[in-house]
């Protein structure tokens, strides 16, 4: 095992008649901390870079110059694409359309591949080694890929038209999902026996994966951790307001929103500086309003589509693969993520209390405040905080724990729960989580939260996931947070390599949900539960009655 491992393969440019190129991909050998010898191979090119003339378009095959070529994988790869703010130890670029493949010594039986797309509100956020390390699922003897896609206007902008339709980071995660089929099986992966997973915004992309009939066939298998297209505050965008946002976004930067070129030609630090073109004079996260940069449906703006119909429609008339097997779920206190701002900021009670009309519905219904807020919007908004607080009155301290549930249902649980069903509907195998295991670490640390002082906000369960994750190291965990890596990383290979997350033999038995037997598991620690609990229950009643669907 000296010499370093490198995997080969023939590409024809243009199609069936292109021009042949011998392509020799060179990686090297690390192991994980468990001691698991695998092959690394970071900054693969996955497409050509979406530069210059290839900006706001979807992307195009990837070119070689030479034959043969060599591609240098061999590094930690650094390359990530454009986003607010500064990365430590990384390289920004318009050209990071790559991804990572982390394989063993190749051997005559094809291994299940597990490809992970990362969150980050499609505004930030990577598939580099530093930010998701795969070591775990590597010890569990599965291939891993992450990726890149294009991120905020680079990879989400829509003009309303044929010109920039949108969902070019849509277009960046399937053209990876093509490569995947093409090219595993050459380091040892079964194309056959693929799981897509991803959290957060990385959650709503495998779920707008299943439902474009452009990736059906690239994966057999999902995990959606934390995000569902059908959120009541940050679902998909429809045709209308991706040409309000286009006019927007336009007059923002000085283009005429026909003039492509002009577009191309924007520095990206303008674009940057736009990310959040359309929040409402608003400081503080719990304000935060609708955000631009989400999927798009664009069947109105273009005659090859990424969605034949909007989300929501496809959900409910089965217009997609319904042979996916899939797990869904969600943490228990999402909503941290928003109000942990009033823990720092406690003034903002009062400030929520005295203009609920205008915060309500940007809060728990997705309004952008520029105008979009209905009398309807208003009236249940007001029903929404009565449930959660009793009213106004009692947008307080002592009800922090309340406003958490109501940001964690109106953005997270419900269009979950509300997504489950329409699946299960269409008689496909889906398993419910909710992960409830307060450990060690949080996302709130990077807060300057007290440690413990709150429950299980969003994205903590990466922390048990990945290694090093966030540029963290997680070699030195207590024991009980060990338990529940173990916990979490063997259902989740389980579930890529036998589409069960505890197969015959396990000691927990997590079945799916069915009409009959709603239940989810509850991962509260190393001994779970499958339960529906009546608080669940009622919070998810509330809200499909309050919204009539």
């Amino acid at each position: 095992m000296d010499d370093e491992p490198t995997v080969s393969w023939v590409h024809r440019a243009d199609g069936f008649i292109g021009r042949l190129t011998c392509v020799h991909v060179k990686g090297s050998w690390m192991r994980t901390n468990g001691n698991t010898t695998f092959a690394s191979f970071q900054g693969i090119p996955y497409a050509s870079p979406p530069v210059q003339q290839n900006r706001f378009l979807r992307p195009k095959q990837i070119e070689y110059d030479t034959d043969p070529t060599t591609v240098n994988a061999q590094d930690i790869f650094k390359t990530v694409c454009p986003q607010p703010g500064q990365i430590n130890n990384t390289f920004m670029s318009e050209d990071c359309l790559y991804l990572n493949v982390y394989t063993f010594q190749k051997e005559e039986a094809l291994r299940p591949v597990m490809i992970f797309i990362h969150g980050g509100a499609f505004h930030s956020g990577d598939g580099t080694w530093d930010s998701f390390g795969p070591q775990h699922f590597l010890d569990k003897d599965v291939i891993v890929v992450t990726l890149n896609y294009r991120l905020g206007a680079l990879g989400f902008l829509s003009l309303g038209s044929s010109i920039v339709p949108g969902n070019m980071g849509l277009w960046d995660q399937h053209a990876a999902l093509q490569w995947v089929q093409e090219h595993i099986v050459h380091f040892g992966g079964d194309p056959e026996q693929v799981t897509v997973f991803g959290e957060s915004a990385g959650s709503w992309s495998v779920m707008y994966q299943l439902l474009s009939s452009q990736s059906q066939g690239l994966f057999q298998k999902m995990i959606g951790e934390s995000g569902s297209p059908l959120s009541t505050v940050w679902g998909f965008i429809s045709p209308e307001e991706a040409v309000k946002n286009g006019e927007l976004f336009a007059a923002n930067v000085g283009c005429d929103v026909t003039d492509l070129i002009c577009f191309q030609n924007v520095p990206v630090e303008l674009l940057l500086s736009l990310n959040r073109y359309l929040d409402d004079k608003a400081d503080h996260p719990a304000f935060t309003t609708g955000n631009p940069w989400n999927g798009v449906f664009d069947q109105e703006f273009t005659n090859d589509p990424f969605f034949n119909d909007s989300p929501l429609n496809i959900l409910k008339n089965g217009d997609f693969d319904k042979n996916i097997q899939i797990i869904l779920g969600a943490n228990q206190d999402e909503g941290l993520l928003d109000t942990i701002v009033l823990f720092f900021y406690p003034d903002l009670y009062e400030e929520m209390s005295s203009n609920w009309d205008h915060y309500g519905p940007l809060s728990v219904l997705g309004r952008t405040g520029m105008g979009d807020i209905t009398e309807e919007d208003k009236d249940i908004s007001r029903q929404v905080l009565e449930f959660y607080t009793g009213g106004v009155d009692n947008i307080t301290n002592d009800n922090f724990q309340d406003l958490t549930d109501m940001k964690t249902d109106a953005t997270f649980w419900h269009g979950i729960d509300k997504t489950i069903s329409l699946l299960d509907g269409h008689g496909v195998q889906i398993y419910q989580y909710i992960f409830s295991y307060r450990g060690q670490h949080s996302f709130l640390d990077s807060y300057g939260v007290p440690p413990g002082l709150f429950g299980v906000c969003h994205a903590d369960e990466l922390f048990y996931l990945f290694d090093p994750f966030g540029h963290l190291d997680l070699a030195d965990i207590n024991e009980n947070d060990k338990n529940i890596r173990e916990l979490l990383v063997t259902s989740w290979t389980n579930f890529a390599k036998f589409g069960d997350p505890t197969p015959p033999g396990s000691s927990i038995s997590w079945t799916p949900y069915t009409a009959e037997d709603q239940k989810y598991l509850n991962m509260s620690g190393i001994d779970p539960i499958l339960e529906r609990s009546i608080n669940y229950e009622e919070r998810m009643q509330f809200w499909s009655t309050v919204l009539n669907k």
